[in-house]
């Protein structure tokens, strides 16, 4: 009889994590395992199976995170068909649940699940930094196309998204924190055991605001003529990375085009800050390795003289700083310059959300205590060994991110007279026609070894 209340019991919990939220794959099985097939497919070359198995994953209730990881795969392997129609599912599924969370005010199933489960069995909808991604790098599948309203269109939703977050950003960290020691647990209790993601995490302004973004939107908004929304855009860049030069050399020339009194001084020391007629521009963007991926630490709390451990993500490191390469246009040597540090904005991220996420463990742990005791009640020691495998075997801490991100990025903005030229970058000689008076965008993704260049005429 006791084995028939247990196993019944158990039963119960599992199919409640499992089926409410439709067959998850990351509640048992760390998505770190699962991302290192395709992450070493993409240090292969081998981007048909990456994009195969990810092809499979679409429907899964991690649908939004696959997609993602396979958006950029398919840009790896120039199928950009393939990688616009990803990003725009990845879109549409972000609109289903913001008109989902605007309808319901419930808690939902997975919600309730993941009190007995661990955080996998909440819907992954992307962090701050990583929706914006989503759309840059929409907006350059759109460039491919050579369709620059929509690219447009792509990068005004990142930028509303950066700007929300700023907005709400300190108020929700802040919420996060007054909950928790509301619950009687001071999240702060544990900042010692994360202290080596701090001088990471001090390499970005915040875990949002991507330099990289507003660079390619100034990009786009000067190939429209909008000069001064692209200076606009330059300056909110150079605000986030101040010490990029090409950054802060557009910020001058786009200046001093509008009459700007403000980069007047500036300007002045520049020599041929304005190109002449017959000039192009080359825009070198260089993406460099993978962003690291989160491991799992154990954290003891401390409930009835007992001392319990929950499983909690961090970043180990290490967190190398970005690499600035050469390259050469007809053997005339220039320089990249970081413009964003992907690996810092992933451990900042990490790092805001600790209070909510160290709350939600705490309401956890009490709440398989409950299922714990219960199970006691009804099967005695059985039971409450059974509870005790079972809280042992789903304290796993949430792992998901996107990792085929790049580790930073960086850019360079060369002008040179129109024609066909030469460049040689990342070990790899590539013809790049220059037209006069217009922009051609050369990006180079080198991820882990493997790289890939595609072109962008604006």
């Amino acid at each position: 009889m006791r084995y028939s209340v247990v196993l019944r019991y158990l039963l119960i919990v599992l199919l409640t994590a499992l089926l409410s939220a439709c067959a998850i794959t990351s509640v048992f099985y760390p998505y770190p395992q699962q991302a290192h097939t395709w992450r070493n497919d993409i240090r292969s070359g081998n981007y048909p199976d990456a994009q195969a198995l990810l092809d499979k994953k679409r429907h899964d209730a991690d649908s939004i995170l696959y997609l993602m990881e396979r958006g950029r795969i398919d840009m790896l392997a120039h199928d950009t068909p393939s990688s616009m129609t990803d990003f725009t599912d990845v879109i549409t599924l972000w609109e289903q649940l913001a008109q989902q969370a605007r309808i319901s005010l419930h808690e939902t199933a997975a919600e309730g699940a993941s009190l007995l489960t661990n955080d996998n069995a909440l819907p992954y909808e992307g962090e701050t930094y990583e929706k914006v991604f989503v759309h840059q790098y929409q907006s350059l599948n759109y460039l491919s196309e050579g369709k620059l309203q929509d690219a447009l269109v792509e990068v005004r939703q990142a930028e509303f998204i950066q700007r929300q977050e700023l907005l709400n950003h300190d108020h929700q960290v802040y919420a996060a924190e007054n909950k928790a020691r509301q619950q009687g647990f001071n999240p702060n209790s544990f900042n010692s055991y994360f202290s080596g993601m701090n001088a990471a995490a001090g390499r970005v302004k915040n875990a949002f605001q991507n330099a990289y973004c507003f660079y390619i939107s100034a990009l786009i908004y000067e190939a429209e003529g909008q000069l001064n929304d692209a200076y606009i855009d330059d300056k909110k860049a150079l605000e986030i990375w101040p010490n990029n030069d090409t950054v802060r050399l557009d910020v001058l020339r786009l200046g001093t085009l509008l009459g700007m009194s403000e980069v007047a001084d500036d300007a002045s020391q520049v020599k041929n800050l304005i190109p002449p007629p017959q000039y192009g521009s080359l825009v070198v963007l260089y993406e460099q390795g993978l962003v690291p991926e989160k491991a799992e630490i154990k954290l003891p709390i401390i409930t009835n003289n007992t001392t319990n451990f929950i499983a909690v993500p961090y970043y180990s490191g290490p967190f190398p700083l970005p690499q600035s390469i050469e390259f050469l246009i007809d053997n005339q040597a220039y320089t990249t310059f970081p413009i964003v540090d992907v690996s810092a904005l992933a451990v900042s991220s990490l790092k805001s959300h600790l209070p909510a996420l160290l709350a939600r463990e705490w309401l956890r742990l009490l709440s398989k205590q409950k299922m714990q005791r219960e199970l006691n009640n009804q099967a005695g020691s059985l039971g409450s060994i059974a509870g005790m495998i079972y809280n042992l075997v789903s304290e796993q801490a949430d792992l998901r991110s996107w990792s085929t991100l790049p580790a930073n990025a960086q850019v360079s903005r060369a002008w040179t007279v129109a024609g066909l030229h030469t460049v040689q970058i990342a070990g790899v000689a590539t013809q790049v026609p220059i037209r006069a008076g217009h922009t051609t965008i050369l990006q180079v993704l080198d991820a882990g070894g493997r790289r890939s260049i595609s072109q962008y005429s604006l």
